[in-house]
């Protein structure tokens, strides 16, 4: 009654978002040992592991990924989950390999991209005590407002060795190249039209702006965040 009721959801989502500190290594500590004490029930079991899934992939705080990343491993892809089908598995498996080069603390994938003179410029060859990785787009509405913000911040350390790697994703090479004299972007400017880098792929980019954050040894600090 209690797994069929509003009680045991609320339950959950109460303890693993408002009272757990949100660092991913306690939640997962915490998701394990309550999936442990769940296993006494088949369906206990099932909804449980079913919630914190779910909730680590839709969570807005950053580095949650870790979560969803560990559940894959040590639950999904271990046949813990007899009622998924392939199809599942696959799914989850999949979105998990693509997080994981993607997780706070992981070296950021190299990626090799054109310069508007036609050079190619790789990430992991720019160096900066902290490299910004910005993905936009000219045509993109909240990449307008996004790097006139950004542009600000560089500014202002620029100086103190921080520099941007601003990778455009679009299409035409002349809404790139305009953009970049309409805004005055005096940063490392890249676009890869064709995606031959697998930058999408590498980056998980499925919508625009996005922003990540390296430090000097290409670590991932921070992700997914504003200007």
């Amino acid at each position: 009654r209690i797994l069929r009721s509003p009680v045991y959801h609320g339950m959950l989502s109460r303890y693993f978002n408002q009272v757990l500190v949100q660092i991913p290594d306690t939640i997962i500590s915490e998701a394990d040992r309550l999936l442990n004490k769940s296993m006494a029930h088949p369906e206990m079991f099932r909804y449980t592991l079913w919630f914190l899934a779910n909730n680590a992939e839709r969570s807005n705080i950053m580095g949650m990924d870790a979560v969803f990343v560990h559940l894959a491993d040590q639950y999904y892809m271990k046949g813990k989950a007899h009622w998924m089908t392939q199809e599942g598995l696959d799914r989850i498996s999949e979105r998990a390999e693509r997080l994981r080069p993607l997780l706070i603390g992981s070296i950021a994938p190299d990626i090799r991209v054109f310069s508007p003179d036609g050079s190619t410029v790789s990430l992991h060859d720019t160096d900066a005590l902290y490299l910004i990785l910005y993905f936009w787009d000219s045509e993109c509405s909240f990449c307008k407002e996004e790097t006139p913000a950004l542009k600000s911040v560089y500014e202002q350390f620029r100086d103190q060795q921080v520099k941007v790697f601003a990778m455009n994703t679009e299409a035409n090479r002349n809404s790139w190249l305009s953009a970049i004299n309409r805004y005055g972007l005096g940063w490392i400017n890249v676009n890869d039209a064709e995606n031959r880098s697998g930058y999408r792929e590498k980056y998980d980019i499925y919508s625009i702006p996005v922003i990540y954050l390296l430090n000097s040894k290409k670590e991932i600090i921070a992700k997914h965040i504003g200007a």
